[in-house]
């Protein structure tokens, strides 16, 4: 076997996780590699396996904490691939190595749980049967073991499409602990720094998707995440610890919807304002203040949730309340006296003031702002460069209310989406990461976002379309045609397509294989009896089946030998002890007949043929009767 295939194959093994893996094991990965390429001789450098293992096992324990959950275990796999591929000489090292990678495939598998992934992975272990059967094999054998494995493989994939639909699910998590599960990449889990975004919005990883039984109208889409009340006068960050959130009724119900999460594993809840959670998936759901929710789920389950938006009728803010969402830091002179002269006769009439100085002001909303880095940010924003992107004008806002005493948070989350359709359905990325101040204006919370004064296109066309225009310089009647675009819809149709394949997927759980196996008796029996009267009959069905076509083959074969054993008695020759039928044909073969010499032939292409049929052991045998 060429030297470079087992390269090729660690290649093909962590392929789909170069992008999200960590930089520091990405590098000594690389490291790793550079022996194997270059041809360093390794055997001198023994202690730098050791000093590799320690490197790994301390990246792993910085990172993760612990090997007691899927990212550790799988990132130790990949520190001993490597090392079995350094001291790579026989054929048992080779099949350990590809063992060791196929089991940190399956344990990505498990802590991503994606259909793509488990098909790629079925072609990836296809591959790996492939290897070990072809490993220092003769060329004459490997024709019929690419056959004999071709065949295995395609008939293990309907018996696990069968095992899939009726083994019994259990929800038993994963039972060495997790340690602790990384965040989301949503770039305000704590707080939001003017130009945190700048990096997040050219991101186009999917971050969750969500279903209306009625479509609301698409600016009313802000999707609230987290709640930031404390500010340093351009920052703003989390209160720490709950302050007592006033208390709230219920009036009218606006929209309902389900939201299914791609890969955040403790993360916010992103929902519309003031939601209602009805039910969600396997974990631990905890309410904030301001009617925010997080879920720490139970592991190897994606987020999802059902919840319904509605209507509120506030009741007055506490003094503590009011202290919290009016707290001020330091702020200069000028910042001072443009806040007095937006001042107006009704808070309302403030924010009205507040958003026509952004418009007649000629603030710029600009992707790419850059960092502040004077001693007052927020007044190098107001008065000199009027360049940012949403967190910019969200945080000075914030402040000119405050200075106002207007009750002002900031607010972190999504804003839109993607509208899918043909599935109905909304994508939301990380380029749809939003801010946006909510204040307390005529004894309620209301949004006060100025991003569709400074940028309409914005709210009313969706991040993507936005940085569309932007970059492009495009106008409306461009985004229409975009919209329709050939390939752009044949994308969303595909996309749809595989939702619903992952959808599926990933929610049969015991339930759904229950209403499935009683809508297929339609039995009184109770859901869990008959499924395990399926299993066990299934069991018993598949021993029987190969019970009968091992005894097939053994019968065969025994015919065949009794056949030669006959044949040797009839020409008085017998194999002397540890030869075999080949050299027996060649010791004896001048002291036999020509037809005679024709059946040993036969006997030795029926013996070594895995699939020789059935009427060749009989016309061998009936040869050797009529000799």
């Amino acid at each position: 076997m060429n030297k470079f295939l087992p390269l090729i194959y660690f290649f093909f093994i962590y392929f789909p996780f170069l992008g999200t893996a960590h930089p520091i094991l990405l590098g000594l990965l690389f490291l790793a590699i550079l022996p194997l390429v270059f041809k360093w001789p390794l055997h001198k450098f023994k202690w730098g396996k050791f000093l590799f293992l320690a490197l790994f096992l301390g990246f792993i324990f910085f990172q993760y904490r612990s090997l007691r959950n899927l990212e550790g275990a799988s990132s130790l796999l990949a520190g001993l691939s490597i090392l079995k591929l350094w001291e790579m000489k026989t054929k048992r090292d080779f099949f350990l190595f590809s063992l060791i990678c196929l089991c940190f495939m399956v344990a990505q598998f498990l802590n991503h749980s994606s259909p793509l992934l488990l098909i790629y992975l079925v072609i990836v272990s296809f591959f790996f049967l492939l290897l070990l059967g072809f490993k220092n094999e003769e060329d004459d054998f490997k024709k019929e073991r690419f056959k004999l494995l071709r065949n295995l493989f395609l008939a293990s994939l309907p018996l696990a499409v069968f095992l899939f639909f009726v083994f019994p699910r259990l929800q038993i998590g994963f039972p060495f602990g997790t340690g602790p599960l990384p965040y989301a990449q949503t770039g305000f889990r704590e707080g939001i720094t003017p130009g945190d975004f700048e990096k997040l919005i050219v991101n186009q990883d999917e971050v969750f998707r969500v279903k209306f039984e009625k479509n609301p109208p698409y600016e009313e889409l802000y999707w609230r995440g987290v709640i930031l009340s404390r500010t340093d006068g351009f920052s703003w960050k989390k209160e720490r610890g709950p302050f007592g959130e006033g208390r709230f009724k219920r009036r009218k119900k606006l929209y309902s919807y389900e939201a299914q999460f791609e890969n955040l594993e403790r993360s916010p809840l992103f929902s519309l304002a003031w939601p209602l959670i009805t039910s969600h998936s396997l974990g631990v759901l905890k309410r904030h203040n301001g009617q925010i929710y997080s879920l720490n789920p139970r592991r190897m389950k994606k987020i999802s949730f059902k919840g319904s938006a509605y209507k509120q009728e506030f009741f007055k803010l506490t003094k503590r309340e009011k202290k919290n969402y009016l707290q001020l830091p330091l702020v200069g002179e000028k910042t001072r006296e443009l806040a007095k002269k937006l001042r107006g006769k009704t808070p309302k009439e403030t924010l009205s003031n507040i958003f026509k100085f952004f418009e007649r002001e000629d603030f710029f909303f600009d992707l790419s702002p850059g960092l502040y880095r004077s001693k007052n940010p927020l007044e190098e924003f107001l008065f000199e460069r009027k360049r940012g992107y949403c967190e910019h004008f969200a945080s000075s806002m914030g402040i000119l209310l405050r200075l106002n005493k207007v009750p002002t948070r900031l607010i972190g989350g999504f804003m839109g989406g993607t509208y899918n359709q043909f599935g109905k359905y909304f994508i939301l990325k990380n380029e749809d990461a939003h801010a946006w101040p909510e204040v307390w204006i005529e004894g309620k919370w209301q949004n006060a976002d100025p991003t569709p004064y400074i940028a309409p296109t914005r709210i009313t066309w969706g991040a993507n379309s936005f940085f569309y225009s932007f970059f492009l310089k495009k106008d409306n009647k461009e985004l229409i045609k975009r919209d329709h675009n050939f390939w752009r819809l044949f994308a969303l149709r595909i996309d749809h397509y595989y939702y619903q394949f992952s959808q599926f997927f990933h929610q049969y759980d015991s339930n759904s294989q229950t209403d499935w196996v009683t809508s297929l008796f339609k039995s009184s029996f109770r859901p869990e009896h008959i499924l395990i009267a399926l299993v066990l009959s299934s069991f018993f069905f598949l021993t029987g089946v190969l019970s009968f076509l091992s005894q097939k083959e053994s019968k065969k074969r025994n015919i065949l030998e009794k056949s030669f054993t006959a044949l040797c008695k009839k020409i008085n020759q017998f194999p002397l002890q540890g030869e075999g039928p080949t050299d027996f044909g060649k010791r004896v073969k001048n002291a036999t007949s020509k037809k005679e010499l024709d059946l040993i032939n036969t006997y030795i292409e029926i013996k070594y043929n895995p699939k020789c049929p059935s009427r060749e052991v009989s016309r061998f045998s009936k040869d050797v009767r009529s000799l």
